[in-house]
């Protein structure tokens, strides 16, 4: 994905245990994240791509990169 970004998102949240690789924690922590995400991003060809996302298909992963992405660590997230 490049350039990815957030259209839109579920009201619903669901709580997720995470450790992230860019920090050095004790134990995963606790982040509560909207259900589905719908994305949108290019791929290396240029090619625009749209898509929604739940959980199941990685959306807690691709909410935590596009994070990345704004300068957001899980820890600005922990509740």
């Amino acid at each position: 994905m490049i350039n990815p970004t957030i259209i839109s998102k579920s009201t619903e949240k669901e709580p997720g245990y995470s450790n992230c690789g860019s920090l050095t924690l004790d134990q995963p922590i606790l982040v509560w994240r909207p259900s589905s995400v719908e994305v949108d991003w290019y791929d290396e060809e240029g090619k625009h791509h749209r898509k929604s996302f739940n959980r199941k298909q990685e959306g807690f992963t691709i909410q935590h990169e596009i994070d990345h992405n704004l300068g957001i660590l899980i820890t600005d997230r922990q509740k």
